[in-house]
């Protein structure tokens, strides 16, 4: 959710510069800012899916919840 709010502000601050309703200084050091917000969330999902990953156990066959449970 906060990924998809992130590309919605960089839309809005895109419009508002390319309209002129935002001078070039302002537009730079926001889009620094929303971008370097993007890299971490994305870098904060990579973390948890790696996370996840780890301690979501893989089955490999068919056989193996039988056999675990046995």
């Amino acid at each position: 959710a906060q990924l998809t709010k992130n590309k919605r502000l960089v839309k809005h601050y895109f419009r508002a510069f390319e309209t002129r309703e935002m001078p070039a200084a302002l537009w730079s050091m926001l889009i620094t800012e929303v971008t370097q917000h993007r890299d971490g969330l994305t870098a904060h999902r990579r973390e948890l899916a790696e996370q996840l990953k780890a301690t979501t156990p893989q089955l490999h066959s068919p056989e193996e919840p039988r056999v675990l449970c046995s």
